[in-house]
């Protein structure tokens, strides 16, 4: 539920901090009371959604959120596939969503790499390729189409390990799923 409190006072804050731009990102009520503050305001808003579906599988934009997303100048999208949901599944004018890429400047970061030295760290040395995914472990980050194609991977390459990285609600559930594709060894 919304309250028009806090809308009014998010409206008092952007006035008193001369704010010239609302950024909202990817929480309900802050999307939600930031552009209706913003066009309070008349101020710009841009909102950055990260996700496609919420973890129990619900639309990732709520009903009022739809029905303020024109309120803002741009949505931001991580990538064209998700553009591609938003406008297709959750009604986003295709005018306002953007693709801005996440980046990492991997410069920064470099340094002498060692691979045999890694693979010794994590317990791989001498094993086949190492198939690594990092991610939260919810449906929408497709761990179960890995480990649907893992049985097909592992006749071409036998040796094959999989790196599972992450923690989320469906650890369990993957584990089980793992363990009926015959890959939980792997």
């Amino acid at each position: 539920m919304h309250r028009t409190d806090d809308i009014l006072q998010t409206v008092r804050m952007l006035q008193e901090e001369n704010v010239g731009l609302v950024y909202t990102l990817d929480h309900e009520n802050a999307m939600f009371m930031g552009r209706l503050a913003a066009w309070r305001r008349s101020l710009p808003a841009v909102t950055s959604v990260h996700t496609t579906r919420r973890p129990d599988g619900r639309r990732t934009v709520s009903m009022l959120n739809r029905m303020t997303l024109s309120l803002a100048r741009c949505v931001i999208c991580m990538s064209e596939a998700q553009r591609r949901y938003l406008v297709r599944e959750e009604g986003l004018p295709e005018y306002l969503a953007v693709v801005i890429y996440n980046g990492v400047e991997t410069e920064r970061f470099a340094r002498e790499r060692d691979p045999q030295g890694a693979r010794r760290e994590l317990g791989l040395a001498g094993r086949g390729p190492a198939i690594a995914a990092l991610a939260e472990l919810r449906p929408d980050k497709g761990h179960r189409t890995l480990f649907r194609a893992a049985p097909g991977i592992l006749r071409e390459f036998p040796e094959a390990v999989f790196l599972i990285v992450g923690g989320g609600p469906e650890e369990s559930a993957l584990v089980a799923f793992a363990r009926e594709c015959g890959i939980d060894r792997s």
